[in-house]
């Protein structure tokens, strides 16, 4: 799985670039690029939804495989045919596919691993992920200007590469009902969705704040290459390609290290570091002042977040719910970030067309900081609902 996510990032080169293709491509405005954005996160609702539920009642690897293909062939679309609205609509009905499997994906890992090991089998296929994405959006940049239909055909041929060896490799795994030893919070079958939540809504409040962190941390590939863009031009895109390297450069070095320093940490403790360290990295950004290096600083500062924030996360959902349910709450979890990020992005691209990139920055780091409080508010809250996974501690 981990091989799979790694030959997938090698060819991962549209998606980073997809606000740059927008703007400087099609020269659509920034709330026009906000307003795609966000109908393509409202179209990732009920697919997620569906992904989960299919998840637990289905065998996960078909449903990794045939969404795979089905993205293939809409990538290869635009890299056939020009370059428009219809294409663009293919590109993110495709790449809704791709989401439609995370929860499949994602509940496959815990599957495979017990509660104990469940943290550094996320961070494996995290690991990766970044590791395939050292180069591709650097290439990426360099491809943008005259060889853009070349980034959809690289990224068809890496899913393409992926989805075999998936489906050669995990042909004899089956979906697991088994719940860890170590962790009685995943064993036997708990009803419907809802009533977990009922029995647990410290489970909402997680969804919650989780949501908020991502969705200002995905202002990383919203405002950032906005401002970049408006800065340099078309160099901007090489800049950008070069920080979202970097990105993952970080990932790969500090992820093995963070997941030692912190293995015996809550997970919901790395998260209020992992916000913490999105504040601190999009504030060095915001003083950079066209200070390439500052760049570069911000880049390793807000990645140490995204790091701490996918250590924990998922380890955190499939740790509390039982283990029938994981597909369909994995779901939930990404539906929950793609409402909050949807109604966020919305009046992001209003306010950086009426406000400006400094004030709406503002705005972003504010509500970081309201989303830190809200982490410790749920430290707390979870400590009392889940006391067993606190007993280390």
């Amino acid at each position: 799985m981990s091989l799979g996510r790694l030959v997938t990032a090698m060819g991962s080169m549209v998606w980073p670039m997809m606000t740059m293709i927008l703007k400087v491509k099609m020269h659509i405005q920034a709330d026009t690029i906000a307003a795609l954005m966000t109908a393509g996160s409202l179209a990732m609702i009920p697919l997620t939804l569906i992904g989960g539920k299919m998840a637990d009642h289905l065998t996960r690897r078909k449903i990794i495989i045939v969404c795979d293909i089905i993205s293939i062939i809409g990538y290869l679309y635009c890299a056939i045919f020009q370059l428009n609205w219809t294409a663009i609509a293919v590109f993110i009905a495709a790449s809704l596919l791709q989401s439609m499997e995370g929860p499949a994906y994602s509940a496959l890992v815990a599957d495979l691993t017990s509660s104990a090991d469940r943290e550094r089998a996320y961070s494996l296929n995290y690991l990766a992920l970044n590791l395939g994405m050292i180069l591709s959006p650097t290439i990426g940049g360099i491809l943008f200007a005259n060889h853009l239909k070349l980034l959809f055909l690289i990224n068809a041929l890496a899913i393409g590469t992926s989805t075999i060896l998936i489906a050669i490799g995990l042909r004899h795994v089956v979906n697991s009902d088994a719940a860890a030893a170590d962790s009685p919070y995943e064993s036997g079958e708990k009803g419907s969705t809802i009533s977990i939540l009922k029995e647990y809504p410290v489970l909402i409040l997680f969804f919650i704040v989780t949501a908020l962190s991502w969705a200002m941390y995905s202002q990383q590939s919203y405002l950032i290459p906005l401002d970049l863009s408006e800065a340099n031009g078309d160099k901007g895109a090489l800049i950008y390609g070069t920080m979202s390297s970097l990105n993952c450069i970080v990932v790969v070095i500090f992820t093995p290290l963070w997941t030692k320093w912190l293995k015996n940490k809550p997970e919901v403790k790395k998260s209020i570091l992992g916000t913490f360290f999105f504040f601190l990295g999009f504030v060095v950004f915001i003083n950079a002042k066209g200070h390439q290096l500052m760049y570069y600083l911000a880049v390793m500062i807000y990645t140490w977040g995204e790091i701490l924030h996918s250590l924990s996360n998922e380890p955190y959902l499939t740790r509390r719910v039982p283990a029938t349910h994981r597909g369909r709450m994995l779901g939930v979890n990404t539906v929950v970030q793609s409402i909050i990020y949807g109604l966020f992005q919305i009046g992001i691209g209003k306010w950086y067309v009426c406000l400006g990139s400094r004030m709406t920055w503002l705005i972003v780091l504010s509500i970081l900081a309201a989303a830190v409080l809200l982490t410790c508010i749920l430290l707390e809250r979870d400590k009392k609902t889940f006391n067993q996974l606190y007993a280390k501690e």
